[in-house]
């Protein structure tokens, strides 16, 4: 971080810890558990050189639309009132970056300054306007009702029926790929209820994924999750991770002279040292909050997005043994290298 490069250029006692080439993480992993060369998890793309055709590549992604622009410029098609687009407008502004609607509608309706206000009708039509654009299945208020929207897009009618009926009845069974519990719940035979599960997969359960801001944004991933002897395990970064320690000639020069004269290096000294212990603690409290997430959150990786488990910050807190607040801090902004993406730690908790 940039404190620690600035106390690196202020503090006599602080040095850059350089890894010895056995060191490198690179060097010491698996070949079997390593990303091969053409493997990335998007990270800065300053690290290496782009020609001609990387920046036409570029000037292509930087032309994807927001979700909230290709959302208004159906709104704009559509024979409304002034009063019925601000509403919708409102709906779409309120939308995340995956297309679901956090928000309650009620709430919605309070950033539209409307005489008379907006009721409770007005907004849910108003959301079912939204959802009605594309991409299907956007302004949800959860996976399951995600799916819902999309469901149309099923051309065969008897899986769209078994479908609707699994998402009703027994969506958790879904999750856990439990095909049996779904043919047993449903009254159907195994392989109508594994056609139906394979085709509910085959939605998507972020809609706005797809769309961009103006401008490309890549991330760095602090932690990395690989499978290790059957399990899967989180790992820090190393390339994220500050390298700084103690500098133990001038430690133990100014230990052998020190007096009344050098307070001021005595200062520098203790906050080396702080410093040093600042960095530990706190990388090692990202890695146990990974590593908590990955122990719930496991599923995941396998069946994606619906065997996301209910999670709340106060869960992570006590088993890291760490206050709420604290796993708030180094949730934010701090992202997961996982096999099927780049996620925000954030992203694993309930919202």
């Amino acid at each position: 971080s940039q404190v620690v490069r600035n106390a690196l250029d202020t503090n006599p006692f602080l040095e850059q810890d350089e890894p010895e080439v056995a060191d490198l993480p690179l060097g010491a992993a698996d070949a079997s558990d390593s990303p091969g060369p053409d493997v990335g998890w998007g990270v800065d793309p300053v690290s290496r050189s782009r020609t001609a055709d990387d920046d036409a590549v570029f000037d292509t992604l930087e032309a994807v639309p927001s979700l909230a622009s290709h959302l208004m410029g159906q709104l704009h098609l559509l024979p409304l009132s002034e009063r019925d687009e601000a509403l919708a407008a409102a709906v779409v502004g309120s939308l995340d970056d995956d297309g679901y609607l956090r928000l309650p509608l009620d709430e919605v309706g309070s950033l539209v300054p409307l005489d008379p206000p907006a009721d409770a009708d007005d907004l849910a039509i108003a959301l079912r306007r939204v959802q009605a654009l594309d991409p299907a299945g956007v302004g949800a208020r959860d996976i399951v009702e995600c799916l819902q929207l999309q469901l149309p897009l099923m051309s065969c009618e008897r899986k769209r029926a078994l479908g609707a009926r699994i998402l009703r009845e027994c969506v958790q069974c879904l999750a856990n790929r439990d095909l049996q519990a779904v043919a047993r719940r449903l009254g159907v035979t195994a392989a109508e209820a594994d056609a139906a599960c394979a085709a509910l997969r085959r939605l998507d359960p972020r809609p706005g994924w797809r769309f961009g801001e103006p401008s490309v944004q890549y991330v760095t991933p602090d932690v990395i999750v690989k499978k290790h002897r059957g399990q899967w395990t989180a790992m820090l970064n190393e390339a994220i991770v500050p390298r700084v320690r103690l500098n133990r000639s001038y430690a133990e020069l100014f230990r052998r002279h020190r007096n009344g004269e050098h307070a001021e290096l005595g200062a520098h000294l203790q906050e080396a040292r702080w410093t040093v212990r600042n960095v530990e603690q706190r990388f090692s409290t990202i890695l146990a909050v990974s590593q908590a997430i990955l122990k719930r959150q496991h599923r995941f990786l396998a069946y994606g997005p619906m065997a996301m488990k209910p999670l709340a910050l106060r869960e992570i807190a006590q088993e890291v043994g760490v206050h709420e607040s604290t796993v708030s801090r180094v949730t934010n902004n701090k992202f997961m290298a996982t096999p099927v993406g780049v996620f925000e730690l954030k992203y694993f908790f309930s919202r």
